[in-house]
């Protein structure tokens, strides 16, 4: 991680600590992951990596946090979530045009749950591809599945329920690496449930 994405990281590590149950582990996933797939693509890192960071900053300052497949939920910590981005940037002088960018796509992160689909925002595109596979994740799956309330089984289901909605509302796999590594992360999930492939 470059220095000044490391800088941003530690001055939006403390909103997440006060976020949803989860969500440090959330972060830390995406960072993990997505800088692996995002070497092959032409998407612009200094915009990717703030908006990896700062994207769920504002469920910290949301009332209901855990209730996040509550709509009203999530537009209010994207709304949070744009302020804290913008505060952060600027105090470290990110470049201004840059700023707006990262802001615009932490507003609207989340409005694929609206029925939007990111094909004129290549940038979503990629960025919320691993948003969602996230809960398909090991340390994923089991934390969405408990703010869910169901039964491992069940929820295993209902990511692939999601990922229907999905492909017919248009939120199409970016490339196919990344369709395949969502396609590893779900036959292990169903091996350890021991669920047909």
């Amino acid at each position: 991680m470059k220095s000044i994405h490391k800088k941003i990281y530690n001055l939006a590590f403390p909103y997440y600590k006060k976020g949803r149950d989860g969500d440090v582990e959330h972060l830390n996933w995406l960072i993990e992951v997505i800088p692996q797939f995002l070497k092959d693509t032409n998407l612009d890192s200094d915009i990717m990596m703030p908006l990896i960071i700062l994207h769920d900053t504002g469920y910290s300052k949301t009332a209901k946090k855990n209730d996040a497949f509550n709509k009203d939920v999530r537009i209010e910590h994207t709304k949070h979530s744009e302020q804290i981005s913008d505060k952060i940037l600027n105090e470290i002088n990110y470049p201004k045009d840059k700023i707006k960018k990262i802001n615009y796509l932490v507003l609207h992160h989340d409005d694929w749950a609206f029925g939007k689909n990111f094909s004129d925002e290549p940038l979503l595109e990629f960025f919320t591809n691993f948003d969602f596979m996230w809960m398909a994740s090991i340390e994923g799956f089991e934390i969405v599945r408990k703010i869910a309330r169901m039964k491992k089984n069940e929820f295993v289901f209902e990511i692939e329920r999601y990922e229907k909605i999905n492909q017919k509302e248009g939120r199409v796999w970016y490339n196919k690496e990344i369709q395949k590594f969502y396609n590893k992360l779900m036959i292990e999930r169903k091996k350890e449930l021991k669920l047909q492939l």
